[in-house]
Formats: C-alpha cells, structure tokens, sequence
C-alpha cells in the first residue's frame, strides 16, 4: 500500500468514527437495547454495542436496522469480511435499494456508503467508488462526499478530491447534527484539500494551518 492509499483509508477510517452520530439519534424505539447501543456507539465502545446488537439480533434476526449497525460496527472493529457479507446480504435483500430508517437514524445510501469505506480499507478503490456514487444518488449526504473525496484521493484524481472536500467542508459548516465532531471530519477534508493541491501545485497553505488548528490526524501523522 502506498503512502497515499494509506493516507487514504485512515481518511476513511476517522472519517467514520468522526461521524458516528449519523446513526444515533436519541428516538424512542421498541427494542430495548437501542439506546444502550446508540450510547455505546457514540462512546466508541464498538464491542459493547456490538454485543447488544447480537443479542438483540438473536430476538429479531430479519432486523435489516440492526443488521446494518452490525455491518458498521464490525467495520469499525476492523472484520471487514463479515460487514462486507452483511451489507451484500442487505442489499440483495433489498434489491440494491439499501435501507433508511428515522427510527433507527439511518439515512438513505448508508449501506452503500459502509461497503465504499470496506472497499477503500481492502484497496478495492473502484468498487469504493461506485458504492459511493449509489449511495449519493440517494442522498447527496455531506458525509458521503467526505468519503469520495477520500476514495478519489487514493486514486490521485486530485480534482475531484478537491471538488469533493470543498463540498464536504461547505456543507458539514452547515450540518450543526454532526457537532463537536463535525471539526475532526472537516480537519481531514482541508488535509486531503491541502495535500492535493500541493500535488497540483496549488495554494496549500491556507488548507494546511486550517487542517493543522482543528487537530488534523492525517497531517500529524504525516508530519
């Protein structure tokens, strides 16, 4: 892997842990353990929710709400190969349309867009690519651009990694649900704008000091 597809899938990675709360929402649910993991998952006790989402799998296991926040935890806890099979299992079942729930806090595409992250993490960056596209066409979700900005960076297609981060960072200015972590995802997409313009032989700097004072991992691991 080289230094930009690593580069890429830490993206990725803290991208989605930043993110976390695009699944929690604080709703009254009918299963008991909903809170419990939503907690867990906002806390970063990925194992602890994962065990919840299990045993509450065991009392309704055509769940698909629970059985994507198991793909996603399972993607977090790095078993790329199991959230990979839930989210095709998913999928197939749902005839590629994905599942949304405002219950559950899950948007439109987030199937699509956990199967990109899994793609990106395993290098299979055009397959990443075109899970993402679908999970745009469903919801043109700041987050998701995020994550394309990432996938074209890896595929050093730095204009559209510029195009998708200023989008990213537009919009997630906006999007006061994803506060406080809005700042980490948004530190990532001034460093993935800041490295590609340099690749370009752009402006950087400015990119740069702003990824640099909102405590950019990228750029201080890099550096």
């Amino acid at each position: 892997m080289t230094s930009i597809e690593e580069t890429s899938a830490e993206c990725s990675a803290v991208l989605f842990e930043a993110c976390a709360n695009i699944l929690p929402g604080g709703c009254v649910v009918p299963d008991k353990n909903l809170d419990q993991i939503q907690a867990n998952i906002l806390h970063d006790r990925e194992e602890m929710a994962l065990a919840l989402v299990n045993e509450s799998l065991t009392q309704d296991p055509h769940n698909l709400n629970l059985q994507a926040y198991k793909a996603y935890l399972l993607y977090l806890l790095d078993e790329n190969a199991e959230a990979l099979k839930i989210c095709n299992h998913i999928l197939i079942a749902t005839n590629e349309v994905g599942i949304s729930s405002d219950i559950y806090q899950i948007p439109k595409g987030f199937i699509h867009a956990v199967k990109a992250s899994i793609l990106l993490d395993v290098d299979d960056h055009t397959g990443a690519l075109e899970a993402l596209n679908k999970a745009i066409q469903q919801e043109n979700h700041p987050f998701y651009s995020t994550l394309r900005a990432c996938i074209y960076f890896v595929l050093e297609d730095f204009n559209q990694a510029i195009s998708d981060a200023t989008d990213a960072i537009n919009r997630f200015n906006g999007y006061s649900i994803f506060s406080p972590d809005r700042n980490e995802a948004v530190s990532e997409m001034y460093a993935i704008r800041a490295i590609s313009s340099m690749m370009l032989g752009l402006d950087w700097q400015d990119d740069f000091k702003e990824a640099i004072s909102l405590g950019s991992e990228i750029l201080q691991d890099l550096y």
